[in-house]
């Protein structure tokens, strides 16, 4: 897709599944209890006195999302530009009118 990501939106199954399975492991990685798995310790990122752990992966890899994603924009604008793969525009038009797709940035 050579939009960015806010250009279409994702299926209700899919927004459904990423949502519970975000949250799931959210929550596993903030509220495991303190304790040893498999001779290692572990604990949760909120656990002890520092809790604002998970809110700064969150923007970490909310601030790298948009970073790959404008770098996945910037890699589809070469590769037609410069029609890297030879016959790429060919073959991507081609396959688009096959298959009845569209794109609009």
């Amino acid at each position: 897709q050579e939009c960015p990501f806010w250009a279409m939106l994702p299926g209700k199954p899919l927004l459904g599944a990423v949502t519970v399975s975000l949250t799931i492991s959210t929550l596993l990685a903030t509220f495991w209890p303190e304790g040893s798995l498999d001779g290692l310790p572990v604990k949760g990122l909120a656990v002890g006195e520092y809790t604002m752990m998970p809110a700064w992966i969150w923007m970490y890899c909310i601030l790298w999302w948009f970073v790959q994603d404008a770098l996945k924009v910037a890699t589809f604008w070469v590769l037609e530009r410069f029609d890297i793969f030879v016959n790429y525009r060919a073959d991507i038009e081609e396959w688009r009118k096959e298959h009845g797709q569209e794109v609009e940035c």
